[in-house]
């Protein structure tokens, strides 16, 4: 091969070598943009697929976020939306309670009920559910005294009136809703809603007896029990409440994804001093978490949140007194006199509480109206609770400061099942402390929940 011949071959493999690598070059960067094109929206695919599920660019308003993230437990039925079955993403955080989406009605409204019960009561006196003690004590009425125990924690300006069915219900082979009406703003769980929800299948059950709404011809009252039977009991029998409301069509929802851990939020506020806390959160105090009862704006009263236990970590277990029912703090026999001194002595940072107002008056089993209690308040830095208060039976096996009328060896107590006993005062029972706190206390830290309660800084000049 002549010179000028290897020169023409050398030539001919570098261009056949620029051409290989230019191709190689445009396959690496095609095969790279390619990658780029399926990464960028499959990541986009599954950022909309996700933001579809949670509805959080969809709606601010709670019940069509509830309606267009297209839950598989979400059904429609003549343009109302009803959750049946295992639900698990219906929660709603609203003041300092977890509630449950039951359905959203045609008018765009959310009709929810408490996840947990608030108190246990009999329906007492009245033929209507109007006239019966647990409206009264759920919803204020201005022509009733110390009546809308519970609407007082609530903020309702985010209420409407809760349309409820009033059929009669004599077997529950014929569960219907022709009747209705629209006269509480609280209300209680009818037989209609809970086998729409699934019945004994579905979300409303927690283990834990309630009552409904829904009588029968003869004005006794169904309820459901621990183990989701449906049943009738007579109306001064004593069943767990689990409130019901309506939140107005146009509530806003702030934050949650309507999981238990991260609920939907409805209402907006600022925490920084422990006036600003809800009803029913829960503060740490003295290594002790403590559950809001009441608030005053110039004072929060506060529940132990469990059995008061001695250095060994038992349950303390005394007697109420040697000798009589009394409200007394100077008596050695006295469990407030131990209360208000041997307790009371041992609290670190003791300036947050104040003398707190305790409501002992009387409460009858024959006739059980709450609006007793209040008929006798005392003075103590450290109490009890009371019949009326919200979450009273929450703890079992713990005193309660009520007494039958005109018997001064007896005292009202919460038994195991939860539920209102007569006792007598030497009889031996665990103790749940009542504290009233400043309203000006800082909060340093924590969510409320009980798994993350409240932190308290110091006493401020606000």
């Amino acid at each position: 091969m002549t010179e000028k011949e290897k020169v023409i071959q050398e030539k001919s493999k570098e261009k056949k070598k620029i051409r290989i690598n230019k191709l190689a070059i445009f396959n690496v960067v095609s095969i790279l943009f390619i990658l780029a094109f399926i990464i960028n929206y499959s990541v986009r695919f599954f950022y909309f697929k996700n933001q579809q599920t949670t509805g959080s660019h969809l709606s601010d308003i709670l019940s069509e976020r509830l309606i267009l993230t297209l839950n598989p437990m979400l059904f429609e039925r003549n343009g109302v939306y009803y959750y049946e079955g295992d639900v698990n993403n219906n929660y709603v955080q609203f003041m300092g309670y977890m509630w449950q989406v039951m359905k959203i009605n045609d008018d765009g409204s959310t009709t929810m009920i408490m996840k947990e019960p608030i108190t246990a009561f009999s329906f007492g006196s009245g033929d209507n559910w109007t006239e019966t003690h647990i409206h009264h004590w759920l919803n204020y009425d201005k022509d009733i005294l110390f009546s809308g125990v519970f609407e007082n924690t609530l903020d309702t300006s985010f209420l409407t009136y809760t349309t409820t069915c009033i059929d009669i219900i004599d077997s529950i082979d014929n569960i219907t809703c022709n009747e209705k009406e629209s006269n509480s703003l609280i209300t209680l769980p009818t037989l209609y809603d809970y086998y729409s929800s699934g019945g004994h299948n579905g979300f409303l059950n927690n283990d834990e007896s309630f009552w409904t709404i829904s009588s029968t011809e003869d004005n006794h009252y169904w309820f459901v029990s621990e183990d989701s039977a449906v049943s009738i009991a007579a109306k001064n029998e004593m069943y767990n409440l689990r409130p019901v409301i309506t939140l107005v069509p146009e509530t806003n929802v702030f934050g949650g994804n309507g999981e238990l851990d991260t609920p939907y939020i409805v209402k907006k506020r600022n925490v920084s001093l422990t006036k600003h806390l809800f009803v029913g959160e829960f503060v740490e105090y003295n290594d002790l978490i403590w559950r809001i009862i009441r608030n005053d704006n110039d004072s929060i009263t506060l529940a132990l949140n469990d059995c008061l236990k001695d250095d060994e970590d038992n349950c303390m277990i005394v007697p109420f007194s040697a000798t009589d029912n009394l409200f007394v703090t100077s008596n050695r026999d006295n469990l407030l006199s131990y209360l208000n001194s041997e307790f009371f002595n041992s609290l670190d940072n003791s300036d947050f509480i104040i003398t707190g107002t305790f409501n002992s008056g009387y409460y009858s089993a024959a006739v059980p109206n709450f609006i007793n209690v209040f008929s006798k308040t005392n003075q103590a830095n450290v109490g009890l609770l009371s019949i009326a208060d919200p979450f009273a039976f929450s703890i079992p096996n713990v005193f309660l400061l009520n007494t039958l009328e005109n018997h001064e060896f007896s005292i009202f107590t919460v038994n195991q099942n939860n539920l209102l006993f007569q006792e007598q005062v030497w009889s031996e029972h665990y103790i749940r402390p009542v504290i009233t706190l400043r309203s000006n206390i800082s909060i340093t830290g924590g969510l409320g929940r009980i798994y993350s309660p409240y932190q308290l800084g110091g006493v401020t000049n606000d």
